[in-house]
């Protein structure tokens, strides 16, 4: 029976090869080497301009197709038709569409010639949407309500609505229950009248203070909006403010 080799030999065997093979790749490397091209050829070449050269364009202005035809030396037709009418044409409907937009609100802008203006107390509200449904365009309506608000105060609020106004304009006045109901009519019909002598500048319709139906016919505060309205009528009529 053959002897075994010790760990030893099997080591040395492994390291003779391993060696071996080291020094074949030394020689094949020292021959790969020496095919290639010297450093000092390298470093000679590294000064060379480069062998790539930059491509010309070959037409640097790109050709577009013209819009508009071209012009005839011998003919006087004025035609500047655009050659290309298609999105032309569009564009152009484009356009028009929105000058006639525009040109349909600044004439309905311009159509609104003349303002009224509604100023009064609860009883007064929504009369500015129920006036202006009855009026044509050219009738610009607005409605201000003053909830619980005596004359005094309504009057104050007039005079700045009322300042822009003009001959053309209108302001419907229908006030004075209020001051009827806190017993105050003498000095709600004062600041009335003030109001009215000096709004020379425009035109006002005074609406008689309204009868209270949330109370019997023969009430106090109705019987005071009776001689309130019939007061109010005589002295108007005095200052020749009735029409």
């Amino acid at each position: 029976m053959a002897e075994r080799p010790s760990v030893k030999e099997v080591i040395q065997v492994d390291t003779d090869l391993i060696l071996a093979k080291i020094e074949s790749l030394k020689d094949s490397l020292r021959n790969q080497f020496g095919t290639n091209i010297s450093w000092t050829r390298v470093a000679a070449l590294k000064h060379n301009k480069s062998k790539y050269k930059k491509q010309k364009v070959a037409d640097p202005f790109q050709i577009t197709p013209n819009r508009y035809n071209l012009l005839s030396n011998d003919s006087n037709d004025d035609n500047d038709t655009p050659a290309n009418t298609g999105k032309l044409s569009e564009l152009t409907t484009n356009h028009a569409r929105r000058d006639k937009k525009k040109n349909h609100k600044k004439n309905s802008v311009k159509t609104k010639v003349h303002k009224v203006l509604i100023l009064g107390e609860s009883y007064a509200r929504g009369c500015a949407s129920e006036v202006k449904q009855q009026l044509n365009k050219e009738y610009e309506v607005s409605g201000f309500i003053n909830l619980g608000s005596g004359m005094k105060d309504i009057k104050e609020s007039a005079k700045m609505k009322m300042a822009q106004l003009t001959r053309d304009d209108t302001v419907v006045l229908w006030v004075g229950s209020n001051d009827v109901a806190r017993n105050n009519s003498v000095v709600g019909m004062k600041h009335i009248l003030d109001l009215l002598i000096n709004s020379t500048h425009t035109n006002v319709i005074l609406l008689s203070a309204p009868h209270r139906y949330d109370l019997i016919k023969d009430s106090c505060v109705n019987r005071e909006v009776e001689v309130f309205n019939r007061s109010l009528r005589n002295r108007l009529k005095s200052f020749g403010k009735v029409d």
